[in-house]
């Protein structure tokens, strides 16, 4: 059986990414996002490469991510509003059951989404990709 605090933390790290995407697209040209890039290879990593995700699981991403932030906010709120750490432990745990939901509702699993996000620290055009997705489901 997997660990799902384990998962969690990853997958949260994986929304803190995406968080931080829209500082990337900002400083990306038209041309940047309309051309694919090729795979370059790093001399730190001669093992690196673009790996291709459908365009059907950036779509899930981009939803799970959506409602990962706010699952996120709603939990923040809470948590700014108790000083009990019982309570504040149980608001903890009910939101990483609720995220790992969310994940597993788009159609990912946790595994799945923490491995685009990791590609998406690589990968430009997906980052690109999925910086449009979330925005239109952000109404931004």
């Amino acid at each position: 059986m997997r660990n799902f605090n384990t998962d969690l933390r990853a997958m949260l790290l994986g929304a803190t990414l995406v968080a931080a995407m829209p500082l990337y697209a900002q400083s990306a040209t038209a041309a940047e996002q309309s051309t694919p890039q090729p795979a370059t290879t790093d001399p730190a990593n001669a093992t690196s490469v673009t790996t291709p995700v459908a365009e059907a699981k950036v779509d899930q991403f981009a939803t799970a991510y959506v409602a990962v932030q706010a699952i996120q906010s709603k939990a923040s709120q809470q948590l700014s509003a108790t000083s009990d750490v019982t309570k504040a432990n149980a608001v903890k745990e009910a939101a990483e059951g609720e995220m790992i939901k969310a994940v597993e509702r788009s159609g990912l699993q946790v595994d799945e989404f923490n491995q685009i996000a990791q590609l998406m620290t690589s990968d430009e055009g997906l980052r690109t990709r999925v910086i449009e997705k979330v925005q239109q489901r952000s109404g931004g």
